[in-house]
């Protein structure tokens, strides 16, 4: 693998991942370093030497729109040169029973107990238990995930999320698979997660955080870049949206206070349209349907890959504070409006977007005044 500067902040993911678009061993760059995306800072230069190799699978997951997103983006910049790259999720790589076990607990608790969330990260029991259990037991569940990284001969996985980043480090850890793997953190602090897995088997970690807040045993991985969303998004600074159509969304999963904040926008400014994005929550779906039948002004949407289409007609985004979902609405120039989200992660993404992307808590009234004195 690649011998990186600790220090290095690259200015995007396509510079930092150029050397896997090659079968190249030793590559000796000169690339554009920069802070973050929002931020004022200076621009330097720094000679880096690394390694890496295709084919490349993008790893993301379901929990959660935002990783799937920067997967898509991640294979968006480096399949265009090299076609050896390629996206999946990782539920489709894994044993069902696996899947319910895993990521059904962390959706049950998102939905319906989110206070707990602030004891699984300051107690991260759970993440040390499953690391205990991977070291003592051997997983038939990863036997699909095991084949197909053999049968496709990858060479670097890219995992956006750090449930799918375990479970190749566990591969790897028992010596099933050999690749390289790199980590994408795709919010603006790290995730438990990625402290609890096998961390002699993770290569390289990237991500918006400062690399400050990244423990010591991480650091030497550790690169500091922007948050990778597609180039669609920025192409979109030209286009200015349309102040009567509104993006409301509550992430791949519909969580957050979505059915309040349409009701309060209906009777404050009816004129105005709502794209409203309900993802997998089907309950609220129903129930905004029920309500809103002849009404329309209010358009309703399940799962969608991508919010770009709805992104380009809308000049504002009322969203919780997923880390992707503000960049790329910031990347797309849109006015940001955050509602209340989950606990911890997505408290300081808020905190960053407040900071640095100029937006703006909702509630009804920062709204209005916002819409009368939008030109």
């Amino acid at each position: 693998m690649a011998a990186f500067s600790s220090e290095a902040q690259l200015s995007s993911l396509q510079t930092l991942l150029f050397t896997a678009r090659v079968p190249t061993f030793y590559k000796e760059l000169t690339v554009t370093l920069s802070q973050d995306t929002g931020v004022e800072n200076k621009l330097h230069e720094e000679r880096v030497l690394y390694q890496a190799t295709v084919p490349i699978l993008i790893v993301s997951s379901c929990a959660g729109g935002g990783n799937y997103s920067v997967g898509e983006a991640l294979k968006e910049r480096l399949a265009g040169v090299d076609p050896r790259v390629h996206h999946v999720v990782i539920e489709e790589l894994l044993s069902k029973q696996l899947v319910r076990s895993n990521f059904g607990h962390h959706y049950w608790i998102c939905r319906r107990a989110p206070f707990m969330l602030k004891l699984t990260y300051g107690f991260p029991f759970l993440y040390l238990l499953k690391l205990t259990r991977e070291k003592l037991f051997e997983n038939k569940g990863l036997d699909t995930l095991r084949k197909n990284l053999l049968l496709s001969e990858i060479s670097t996985v890219i995992a956006t999320n750090h449930r799918a980043a375990f479970w190749i480090s566990s591969l790897k850890h028992r010596r099933q698979v050999q690749c390289s793997l790199w980590g994408v953190v795709t919010d603006y602090r790290l995730s438990p997660g990625w402290k609890y897995l096998f961390q002699d088997q993770l290569d390289r970690l990237l991500g918006p955080v400062p690399a400050a807040e990244i423990p010591h045993s991480l650091r030497p991985k550790y690169c500091r870049i922007n948050l990778p969303v597609s180039s669609e998004y920025s192409k979109m600074c030209s286009i200015f949206g349309d102040k009567n159509q509104v993006l409301v969304t509550g992430g791949a999963w519909g969580l957050g206070p979505l059915k309040k904040t349409v009701q309060q926008i209906r009777k404050a400014c009816p004129e105005v349209r709502l794209h409203v994005v309900c993802g997998s929550n089907e309950g609220l779906f129903c129930c905004l349907q029920r309500k809103y039948t002849n009404c329309d002004e209010v358009v309703l949407y399940r799962s969608l890959p991508s919010l770009e289409l709805l992104m380009k007609k809308c000049a504002v985004v009322i969203t919780r504070p997923g880390g992707v979902t503000m960049t790329e609405a910031y990347q797309a120039g849109r006015k940001i409006f955050l509602l209340q989200g989950q606990p911890v992660i997505e408290a300081r993404n808020m905190d960053y977007a407040l900071r640095n992307f100029s937006a703006t808590l909702f509630s009804i009234k920062s709204f209005q005044t916002w819409y009368n004195n939008e030109q």
